[in-house]
């Protein structure tokens, strides 16, 4: 755990805003969002289980602190949060994800003169599992907020729902650093259908609809497999992997854990497969545009949002949907890789990293003329 001393001398210069982020895992969209040099970021991790995010930081010469708590604890995460801010005199503090923006609350009348902006990155979720305080968290969050960031529509609207005021709320879309030309198709030796799932093991990510479009394919006499890339919980994998194991499906599923480069994973398969019960803006969605191979997906959430404009989503509850149209598509592969090559300006100009920069830098600037 981090001590006060550490707190104090991390100040250097007054920096214009500081990114709160929960540091459990890689976070691709603040380190893409701090690249801006419109504005002196920094960044704050509550945890320090993970170390990519401090090291990809220190790459981009952006000042980091870690909190360094080895759990979820509110009333320490004010405490540094107040020192720190009594300290350092940061004017605006983006707290994202939903644990660090319910630091918000305290924080605003602790410290009036620091603009507080919750970043929320989660949609339906809270009220899918029926976690009623974690909802009525949610409502608090968007109540004692001046300004809000919703990472889509989808989750302004639900915003909204809770009756937040839109006029607090700023869309900013995820958006990605990525170099579409490093994706290039590989031929296929063999009439094997290769399907892939990207995404934390999870019953949001409904990994059992996955394994029941599988089964359906079998059923329709498909030559399939389907290569999942992601950890979750042992309970939530090894139900999954007993599922495939009751409908003899150990041959065509086959699950690798985490991998570092997804990128080579969709250039080795045919057809991105997502099956998500509630998305926010899913990122696998937008780097499997980027790659330009054919989706399957969920219209939950921020699918639909995501792939507006672009191609068809799903569904649910409509499983023989997506089997359906994962068939049309195989028979149709390089049609469908070809339209999504003619959208690749489109779908970089959607979801670049620069836009999504300069929109948060945009709003540093309007918070400072205000």
């Amino acid at each position: 755990m981090i001590n006060l001393f550490e707190i104090r001398t991390f100040r250097t210069k007054r920096l214009d805003a500081i990114h709160v982020i929960p540091g459990d895992g890689p976070n691709i969209i603040v380190n893409e969002v701090v690249k801006s040099t419109k504005v002196r970021w920094g960044v704050i991790t509550l945890f320090s289980k993970d170390k990519s995010t401090p090291e990809a930081l220190q790459t981009l010469n952006i000042p980091h602190l870690s909190f360094a708590l080895s759990n979820q604890n509110i009333i320490l995460e004010v405490f540094f949060m107040f020192f720190f801010i009594i300290w350092n005199r940061p004017r605006i503090i983006f707290l994202h994800s939903f644990y660090p923006s319910l630091l918000a609350i305290p924080l605003r009348f602790l410290t009036p003169k620091t603009l507080f902006i919750p970043v929320r990155h989660h949609n339906m979720v809270h009220h899918l599992q029926n976690r009623t305080l974690a909802v009525l968290a949610d409502k608090m969050i968007s109540f004692f907020s001046k300004k809000i960031v919703a990472v889509s529509n989808a989750v302004k609207s639900t915003l909204i729902e809770e009756g937040c005021d839109s006029r607090k709320i700023s869309v900013i879309h995820n958006g990605l650093s990525v170099n579409m030309n490093l994706v290039k198709r590989t031929v296929k030796q063999d009439n094997t259908l290769r399907l892939l799932a990207v995404g934390r093991l999870d019953w949001q990510k409904n990994y059992e609809g996955l394994i029941q479009i599988c089964d359906l394919l079998r059923n329709r006499g498909v030559n399939f497999e389907v290569n999942i890339l992601g950890v979750g919980s042992l309970e939530y994998t090894n139900h999954i992997k007993g599922l495939v194991k009751d409908l003899d499906l150990e041959t065509n599923v086959i699950f690798h854990g985490r991998k570092e480069n997804v990128l080579s994973w969709y250039q080795d398969s045919d057809i991105f497969v997502h099956t998500a019960l509630d998305e926010a803006c899913p990122l696998v969605l937008i780097e499997a545009l980027y790659s330009g191979i054919p989706i399957v997906s969920s219209n939950r959430g921020g699918c639909e949002e995501v792939l507006d404009g672009i191609t068809k989503s799903f569904d649910t509850n409509d499983l023989s949907s997506f089997v359906d149209e994962i068939i049309h598509i195989s028979n149709n592969l390089e049609v469908y890789r070809a339209s999504l090559h003619n959208k690749s300006l489109a779908i970089s100009k959607k979801f670049s990293a620069q836009r999504m920069a300069e929109s948060y830098a945009g709003l540093v600037e309007d918070a400072f003329n205000v």
